[in-house]
């Protein structure tokens, strides 16, 4: 069972494993497709591995809101995105966020 489809949604204490399960999933995941993101991790010497517990959840490097604006990290091509967003722009820049349609399977 997804962790979205449970009936106690903030249940954390019960989901904690599943959770950490697959944010670890994912960052290995989006790191194996899309090679900018990989050398985000790389750079900040972080492996999916690294995370054992929620506790650990904040060694997964941040990526700045910036560094959005300037470029786009995608894990699949943007017309396989189920849908994408974008930011407003009020700065001049636009940050583009989508979906991967592969979530849905985990």
């Amino acid at each position: 069972m997804g962790l979205y489809w449970r009936r106690r949604l903030y249940d954390t204490e019960g989901t904690d494993e599943l959770f950490v399960r697959l944010i670890k999933r994912n960052v290995a995941r989006h790191a194996a497709r899309c090679p900018e993101y990989a050398r985000i991790l790389q750079n900040a010497d972080f492996s999916a591995e690294q995370i054992q517990s929620a506790a650990d959840l904040y060694k997964i490097p941040p990526v700045p809101t910036l560094f959005l604006k300037n470029r786009t990290l995608l894990s699949v091509s943007e017309k396989n995105l189920l849908f994408k967003s974008t930011t407003s722009g009020t700065s001049g820049k636009v940050s583009v966020v989508g979906l991967d349609p592969l979530i849905w399977k985990t």
